[in-house]
């Protein structure tokens, strides 16, 4: 899932395509959205990421990336800065 203000796309490359996983795009003020299709992970998964995002009007600044488990609570993902 993605907590965002403003746009954000999350794309995944799992399969040789790039795909959207999650679709938070839109002006809007911070707002959950989550995956359609589940993404099956191992301990040694490796899947490219790749996300699009715009800041519109700053009322709200945020985006965080959150995966689970599929039988756990949500964890949050640090991303380091461009």
């Amino acid at each position: 899932g993605m907590i965002s203000d403003d746009g954000a796309l999350a794309y995944v490359n799992d399969g040789g395509t790039w795909r959207v996983a999650v679709d938070n795009d839109g002006t809007h003020p911070s707002r959950f959205a989550c995956a359609t299709t589940p993404i099956t992970m191992t301990g040694a998964s490796k899947i490219p990421l790749k996300l699009d995002y715009y800041q519109g009007p700053r009322y709200h600044i945020a985006l965080m990336l959150l995966w689970r488990p599929s039988h756990g609570p949500a964890m949050a993902v640090s991303l380091p800065a461009a």
